[in-house]
């Protein structure tokens, strides 16, 4: 799937995950069935299915066997490798996640299945389909954030609008969770913060637990605990910062930043350059505008913005 990011109404984002989804399904298969040709297509009863990124890592995982080696092999190497570590799983029943003839994720059977369109769905139920929302969506996540909270300013004239995000994965890249979120108006860069209410994250593993949450609660109390950050960027606000490049750097590596998000950040900074904690937060939820970013580095950057508020409640 090719990664869309954008603004719209609610209705236009259900539509969109159902669109992307038409062609999913999934399948228990014993690993007897299951053989490999190499890292890039296991074949399930002799039939060839190729695997996705993500797919290929979550293979590596289960088996034991380091990607970085396999990827220094040829295929025959990667084959009996994969087979040989393959047998050691004992006849397991694993759950593949399917998008017409390419592996999304493999799973084991305890996996509990939450679909984007699902979560859509119960979002519509709330806000109604003419909610206007920002979105990212790939194979990997889904975040829709929904602003609708009381502005406040940090600064005169710098207002932010809180509200909040919802993230989702279907191939294990994220835990379902409500998170809180911040738009600041004046250069329309989004902050998704941790927050400290109860059960906001939940794991893909509790039977049919999805259908029993009670959503319209925990978005509220999401929504409150995002009026509450305010205190933490005005402290951030009056944090000074001595070396800048010693802050980001040792920030990059704790959120381990890629490359080309560590470039994003850089562009962010230079959007908008001071010596507060403040700026050092901006330059990543800036940095989530940077062109050719997948909605993974966007949500990571603008997750990491949120992480530092956070840190800046200890200094």
């Amino acid at each position: 799937m090719i990664g869309y990011t954008g603004k719209g109404l609610l209705g236009e984002v259900l539509d969109l995950t159902e669109t992307t989804s038409k062609n999913f399904r999934d399948v228990v298969v014993n690993t007897r069935k299951m053989r490999f040709t190499s890292l890039n297509t296991l074949e399930i009863e002799g039939y060839p299915l190729s695997l996705r990124k993500t797919a290929k890592t979550q293979v590596c995982t289960r088996l034991g066997v380091p990607q970085s080696y396999l990827k220094k092999c040829p295929d025959y190497l990667q084959k009996n490798n994969l087979n040989f570590w393959l047998e050691g799983l004992a006849n397991k029943d694993l759950l593949i996640r399917l998008d017409e003839e390419e592996i999304r994720a493999i799973f084991t059977t305890r996996y509990q299945t939450i679909n984007h369109p699902e979560i859509v769905q119960q979002l519509v139920h709330n806000y109604g389909p003419k909610q206007n929302v920002m979105y990212n969506l790939s194979d990997d996540i889904l975040t829709i954030s929904i602003t609708n909270g009381k502005d406040f300013e940090v600064t005169p004239g710098d207002i932010l609008k809180p509200g909040v995000t919802i993230v989702n994965s279907e191939t294990g890249y994220k835990a379902f969770s409500i998170e809180a979120f911040l738009l600041r108006l004046v250069c329309t860069n989004g902050m998704i913060s941790p927050v400290r209410v109860a059960h906001n994250r939940f794991k893909h593993i509790i039977g049919s637990f999805f259908n029993q949450l009670n959503i319209s609660h925990l978005i509220s109390q999401v929504e409150n605990e995002a009026i509450e950050i305010k205190i933490d960027l005005q402290k951030a606000l009056a944090t000074p910062v001595k070396d800048t490049e010693d802050t980001f750097d040792k920030i990059n590596k704790k959120f381990l930043l890629s490359k080309l998000e560590t470039e994003a950040t850089q562009w962010g900074f230079g959007q908008e350059p001071g010596a507060t904690m403040y700026h050092v937060i901006n330059a990543y939820t800036k940095g989530a505008q940077y062109q050719n970013l997948q909605p993974e580095s966007i949500f990571k950057l603008q997750s990491t913005g949120g992480a530092v508020t956070g840190l800046v409640r200890g200094y």
